[in-house]
């Protein structure tokens, strides 16, 4: 068993280490889908110097840095800096968490890959320690009840797997700290790139909500990517219903990557007309089509086509002026649907193209061959 003082002096080494700060994402607002439908990425914080760099669609999400008057400076996901119009700016979703641009100097670049893995080293440290207090007190608990009662105590269970573990990793955390104090840069290879599947960033995200109209029921959304047998990549968005005791799929919606896209924008559009909908204080019952797909199967508005089914997304106004939109699935002569509101509508634009972003990257680094690799380390 290890001793107490080795556990003190390793758990007072990694009291040192820096947090990580996670901050909240924002997107792009406000924008004339009938017009140019994007926010501008600008090198200056004015339109009269500097140059457009990118043009921002809707659920671009991206970081507010700095401002300057009515300009905000931002950073997309890529890492890419530059200006925006405040007007159209929303915020605030929390989102995954994006690494930081890497520092140029290589010192730093030395320091920084020196405490994330300190840091990383100090976490298991601090998690095997509790697992062998655990165990201890759970040994010192048997020897106390035998106490009590007049018999010799049980041989209680070494945790030898634990203490061992721990040991490794002392050693480790040493050698590490050794390593650091004698060379500029690591002995052995350290830059491991464990990243995480496009289906679990997709649980990362912020949870948007819908509720069922007519009734007090709400859920969530997931849209889970995935490829089938065939080789092709779509995605699930799922109707979470998290107070069901069995199963919490309520719905699946199955897309394809261009139904995906087309679901984007069309929520995305939701917002926009929300807004056109204030600007002229639209107070009466409206409903309108935004899309819906495939458009072989899609009824006329308001009209059953059965043995048919397919996806609409509608913007309606209620008589109170308040706005908000609805994913609509048809089949033959009946319709279930999911309404949300304008800024979940937003939210929901933002984990589309987030999702669909992730899949296309996994997709890819998962269909290279040895000849795309060629090409790309030539």
């Amino acid at each position: 068993m290890l001793k107490q003082g080795v556990l003190a002096a390793i758990i007072l080494a990694s009291v040192s280490s820096a947090q990580a700060e996670s901050g909240g994402y924002s997107y792009p607002v406000g924008l004339d889908e009938n017009g140019d439908n994007f926010l501008a990425l600008r090198s200056r914080p004015t339109t009269q110097e500097g140059v457009r760099l990118r043009k921002l669609a809707p659920g671009t999400l991206f970081g507010v840095i700095g401002r300057q008057g009515a300009w905000y400076n931002v950073r997309l996901l890529d890492g890419e800096s530059g200006w925006v119009y405040g007007r159209y700016v929303g915020c605030c979703a929390r989102g995954p968490q994006e690494p930081a641009p890497a520092v140029a100097q290589t010192t730093q670049i030395v320091v920084q890959s020196g405490e994330a893995e300190t840091a990383r080293l100090r976490g298991q440290v601090a998690q095997l320690t509790a697992l062998v207090r655990a165990n201890q007190e759970k040994q010192e608990r048997r020897e106390r009840e035998a106490a009590a009662a007049a018999r010799p105590a049980p041989e209680a269970e070494r945790p030898f797997a634990d203490e061992d573990a721990l040991a490794g990793l002392s050693a480790r955390f040493e050698q590490a700290t050794a390593n650091r104090a004698s060379y500029l840069t690591p002995t052995r290879p350290d830059d491991q790139d464990l990243g995480r599947t496009a289906r679990a960033a997709s649980e990362q995200f912020p949870k948007v909500p819908y509720y069922i109209p007519g009734t007090r029921e709400s859920g969530r959304f997931w849209i889970e990517p995935r490829v089938g047998d065939t080789g092709r990549l779509s995605y699930d968005l799922v109707f979470v219903d998290p107070r069901a005791g069995v199963d919490q799929k309520r719905a699946v919606i199955d897309l394809t990557p261009e139904q995906l896209d087309r679901m984007k924008l069309a929520v995305g559009k939701i917002s926009s007309w929300s807004d056109i909908a204030h600007r002229n204080e639209v107070r009466r019952h409206y409903r309108k089509r935004v899309d819906c797909f495939p458009e072989a199967a899609c009824p006329r508005d308001g009209d059953k086509i059965d043995g048919q089914s397919s996806t609409e997304i509608v913007f309606f106004v209620n008589e109170d002026g308040s706005t908000g939109g609805r994913i609509q699935r048809n089949k033959g002569r009946y319709d279930e649907g999911y309404n949300v509101s304008v800024k979940s509508a937003r939210l929901l634009a933002s984990y589309l193209g987030y999702v669909q972003s992730r899949g296309e990257r996994d997709y890819a680094a998962g269909t290279r061959t040895a000849a795309d690799l060629d090409v790309m380390f030539r």
